[in-house]
């Protein structure tokens, strides 16, 4: 992925859970940065998950943890 700003690459600086930020909401938040230091852009995205949304993301997870 390529930065919005000056077209450098962008890294993946971590995920982080929503209800870790005290906004009352599910979800996670990825923060994203450009690799270019004189650019300096930080980019965040935020995906809230439904309430429904919780017992699809237990069953992966338990699917990942059975696999090989």
């Amino acid at each position: 992925m390529e930065c919005y700003h000056c077209g450098a690459d962008i890294y993946i600086g971590g995920d982080h859970d929503i209800e870790d930020l005290d906004t009352g909401a599910d979800g996670i938040v990825t923060n994203l940065s450009c690799s270019n230091e004189q650019c300096n852009t930080l980019i965040e995205i935020y995906h809230y998950f439904a309430l429904d949304d919780h017992q699809f993301v237990g069953s992966v997870n338990e699917q990942m943890a059975t696999k090989p």
